[in-house]
């Protein structure tokens, strides 16, 4: 995880709330122009999301270049979602550590990633995460986040009312997602590197005896 994630400001937090115009508890989806990220299908998860559930948060939305905001602006509009909805561009680097600490959840349900450091970012600011069951994803999510079907909007749906009815989940969540990060350090990763060479180095010195 991005080291200034161990950070977040929250003397910075009412600030950098009012500049991306969230005055409620909020979720968080990193968007983009990259059909893969999903973004409009969150938003039409959101929309979906039993109102109970929702109550009166809001979706953020950031890093969002202006052609694809022009494009989303209007599917927000025609789902009548302009009041708890906010399509933001490029948060400033500073800003991403008070915006994950903040938020109620990370929406991830990606089509596709590598690897998937937001979900991990998350976890270091104590927040639950919503990701997919594509590529990566899972295998980094291990049982710390809820995993959904990303093509299918009301299973994102159905992930986002009950993590957001169930206070206990969300706690749940962000406690296994803390205990897993660990995982995912640079000082674990080296442990893991080593282990597997001294694994290697073992097979090969039983096959030179063997032969």
């Amino acid at each position: 995880p991005d080291s200034s994630m161990l950070s977040p400001r929250p003397d910075r937090q009412v600030e950098t709330l009012r500049r991306h115009n969230i005055t409620r508890r909020y979720v968080l989806h990193f968007g983009a122009a990259d059909p893969r990220k999903n973004t409009q299908r969150v938003i039409e998860a959101w929309v979906a999301t039993a109102g109970s559930s929702r109550g009166d948060r809001q979706l953020l939305i950031v890093g969002l270049d202006p052609a694809t905001t022009a494009r989303l602006l209007p599917v927000v509009e025609a789902l009548r979602v302009q009041s708890s909805v906010e399509l933001r561009g490029f948060a400033a680097e500073a800003d991403v550590p008070t915006l994950l600490a903040g938020a109620d959840a990370l929406l991830y349900p990606s089509l596709a990633e590598g690897f998937g450091l937001p979900i991990l970012d998350a976890w270091v600011c104590g927040t639950p995460v919503i990701t997919s069951v594509s590529t990566s994803l899972p295998e980094v999510a291990g049982d710390a986040a809820l995993l959904v079907e990303p093509e299918n909007t009301a299973a994102i749906a159905r992930a986002l009312s009950n993590l957001l009815r169930d206070g206990t989940l969300r706690q749940e969540l962000a406690s296994r997602g803390t205990k897993r990060v660990q995982e995912f350090t640079w000082q674990a990763s080296a442990q893991r590197f080593v282990a597997a060479l001294e694994r290697a180095a073992q097979r090969g010195a039983g096959r030179a005896k063997a032969a």
